[in-house]
């Protein structure tokens, strides 16, 4: 007896002590949320998840609306700084078996790149991308045989006024992975394209705008 008691004692300490991963599966999950309103938006959303298991990564903004600030993180720009997946990632270091909520629609990638980083469930990257590219998005619709405009990336002035010479008046030209109506444009005659290229940085020599053109319907 003696013997098998300390046999099992130490596949005891091996499996819950002294092994990091046991551990990591014996935590409850976490839920961490990128979001842009505050909490209490979310816990009604959300209302059958534990809130003690809760932790969210909002904008600075939100700092005064928050209840529990030991339960969240904030970033001073949310929509353009790399600080809102820098600040999951490391949370994710320490709780690698969290569930990641990413609702809103800028927030789509940035969630994917992280579950797939962790082998997480939900979105990965790969199915993020055909949300939120355009051109992506267009190629796989095309390809299961949905009508489709025509369309064509542009890195540069010469992609633009290529796929003018082949389409007729009007076309809008729009961000691949912007959302709303940021930096989208109708063109409908050549006096719009005229100014559409004059503006600033609307292109460089490095041919790499994150642009897409497409018949208007």
């Amino acid at each position: 007896m003696g013997a098998r008691r300390a046999f099992l004692k130490s596949i005891f300490w091996f499996l819950f002590v002294s092994s990091p991963c046991w551990a990591c599966d014996l935590e409850k999950p976490k839920y961490v949320i990128l979001g842009q309103h505050p909490p209490s938006f979310y816990t009604k959303i959300f209302s059958e998840l534990p809130r003690e298991a809760l932790y969210f990564i909002l904008p600075e903004t939100l700092k005064e609306a928050q209840e529990d600030p030991e339960k969240a993180t904030y970033v001073q720009d949310y929509f353009n700084s790399p600080e809102v997946e820098e600040q999951a990632f490391h949370f994710l270091c320490h709780h690698p078996k969290s569930i990641l909520i990413g609702p809103s629609e800028s927030d789509v990638l940035r969630a994917g790149f992280l579950r797939t980083a962790f082998s997480l469930k939900g979105q990965t990257e790969e199915s993020a991308l055909l949300f939120r590219d355009k051109i992506l998005m267009k190629k796989a619709l095309a390809g299961k045989g949905f009508l489709v405009p025509d369309f064509q990336a542009v890195r540069g002035a010469t992609d633009l006024l290529h796929f003018l010479n082949k389409h007729p008046f009007p076309v809008i030209v729009k961000p691949v992975r912007g959302y709303g109506t940021r930096r989208t444009k109708v063109l409908n005659n050549p006096e719009d394209v005229k100014d559409f290229l004059r503006q600033e940085n609307c292109f460089d020599e490095f041919q790499n705008a994150d642009l897409e053109v497409e018949v208007f319907v």
